[in-house]
């Protein structure tokens, strides 16, 4: 029997970073691939309404995400440009004051330590 509807779990984990940033890690799936949307975690919605720059982990833009309820949009641009697949991890760290999402793969990160 083949369950209908069932939806892909890719929240990964989120909560504060020590500077007051507010970050979000996701397992990347299909359907968030192909239409750059994503789940905020219900504990979080009251922090990350609106509208945000949405910038690469090196700084470039990649236009803007926006968050409503429990639902952030706008992530296309960032996996056309730097790709990913289904299971890859990625985080998104929102700026509250500056109204910035950063959003990073595991390989972006990697070339930041690497320095």
């Amino acid at each position: 029997m083949v369950a209908l509807g069932r939806k892909t779990r890719v929240l990964a984990d989120y909560g504060w970073l020590p500077d007051g940033r507010i970050f979000v890690s996701y397992e990347l799936s299909e359907g968030s691939l192909s239409n750059g949307i994503v789940s905020v975690p219900a504990a979080m919605k009251s922090y990350l309404q609106g509208e945000f720059r949405l910038l690469i982990a090196d700084g470039q833009s990649a236009g803007r995400l926006v968050v409503k309820d429990t639902q952030a949009w706008g992530l296309g641009p960032f996996f056309r440009r730097r790709g990913g697949e289904p299971g890859d991890l990625f985080q998104v760290v929102f700026d509250m004051r500056q109204r910035v999402a950063s959003v990073s793969l595991p390989e972006d990160r990697e070339g930041e330590d690497a320095e």
